[in-house]
């Protein structure tokens, strides 16, 4: 999606569509949760993902309102 957005719209278009497909971690943590409960994740490598998830959970929202914000004044 956001190689797509890259050819249609530049930089501060495919920055918005992958910024606002980021905030799917609720995904990674439904994986994140069954490779632990199945062994195959160390603890370490689950701490991690959940980490990343729940970061890009809170700085998606800053990233997309300011790709937006470039997106709407470099048309």
């Amino acid at each position: 999606a956001g190689v797509m957005g890259a050819f249609t719209g530049g930089l501060w278009s495919c920055l918005l569509i992958g910024s606002s497909l980021a905030t799917r971690g609720e995904v990674a943590l439904v994986v994140a949760d069954l490779g632990f409960k199945q062994c195959h994740l160390d603890h370490h490598v689950f701490v991690t993902l959940i980490l990343v998830a729940v970061c890009a959970a809170i700085l998606a929202p800053f990233l997309i309102a300011a790709a937006s914000w470039q997106y709407r004044h470099s048309l």
